[in-house]
Order: structure tokens, then sequence, then C-alpha cells
């Protein structure tokens, strides 16, 4: 289910980076690690068709979601 999804991110104009991996701690939890040119081609993501479908088929086995913006001197939450 994730696969095609990130695949479509991974085309998706300003991506960078786009990866999906697994907690170290906790296997259950996904962590998903995406590099944007700009906020806005991150934004667009969000609005993207492929993610919309991807977070409804999701959504039963979403218990937490928090998106952290990692700057060189901070992190923003989302």
């Amino acid at each position: 289910m994730a696969h095609p999804a990130v695949a479509a991110a991974r085309g998706e104009p300003g991506c960078i980076r786009f990866d999906l991996g697994a907690s170290l701690t906790d296997p259950q939890v996904l962590i998903f690690i995406q590099q944007w040119e700009t906020r806005e081609a991150f934004y667009a993501h969000f609005d993207a068709p492929h993610t919309a479908a991807f977070r409804e088929a999701i959504k039963p086995l979403v218990t937490d979601a928090t998106v952290e913006i990692v700057h060189p001197d901070r992190v923003e939450v989302l």
C-alpha cells in the first residue's frame, strides 16, 4: 500500500528525498523522511490526490500522526 504512494511522492515537483522506514524501537511506527525544495512544494504534496488516497487507506491503522520539520536550530511541529 505504501510503495505506490512513496513512488508517486518521489515524482512530485520539488521532491528531493522521500523515504519510508520503521522506528528502530517500535516496528509498528512508520517514519517518513522527506526533503522538499520549498515549503510550497511540501504543502502541495499534502494536497496531491495520491497523498489523500493514502491517508484515507491507512486511516484505520493510524493512532497518532505528528509532522516535525527539522531545522538546523529547532524542530517545528505542525
